[in-house]
Parts: structure tokens; sequence; C-alpha cells
């Protein structure tokens, strides 16, 4: 049996073929969806890891700073 659709004459097999082609790609679509968003989450952890990474040497010269304070502060308060 021939099918008429938009000027185009198909069979049945046809059309079930052109379905099963078109959900196929409705699938690989949902799959590339799938795995952008995992690439995005990913991301979004490598920033913040590296954004903590960029943070810490910040506070090392403080860290340091205030251990010597308190160092220099105990060594006056028992010498002096």
């Amino acid at each position: 049996m021939k099918i008429e659709r938009g000027g185009v004459d198909m069979t049945e097999l046809e059309m079930d073929k052109v379905r099963a082609e078109i959900q196929k790609l409705f699938d690989d679509a949902a799959k590339s969806r799938a795995e952008s968003e995992k690439f995005k989450a990913e991301i979004a952890k490598v920033q913040a890891e590296a954004a903590k990474l960029m943070a810490e040497p910040k506070w090392y010269p403080v860290a340091i700073g205030a251990g010597l304070f308190g160092a220099i502060a105990a060594f006056v308060k028992l010498f002096l």
C-alpha cells in the first residue's frame, strides 16, 4: 500500500524505517544532552577546585605572620 505524504509516495515499510530513524535521532539527541549536562557538572567541579586552590595560597602569609607574632609574643613574655 502506498501512502502519499507531502507529495512523496512511500510504502508502509519505508514509513516505518523513517519513523525508526527519527526515533534513533531523538534518542541520540537525548544522550548528547545528558552527556552535555554531565560535562557541565564536571566543569563546575573543576572550576570550584581551581578557585579553592587559588584562594589557599593567599592565606599562607597571614598564617605564618600570625604564628611568628605569637612566637615573638611568647618569647617576650618569657624572657622580659
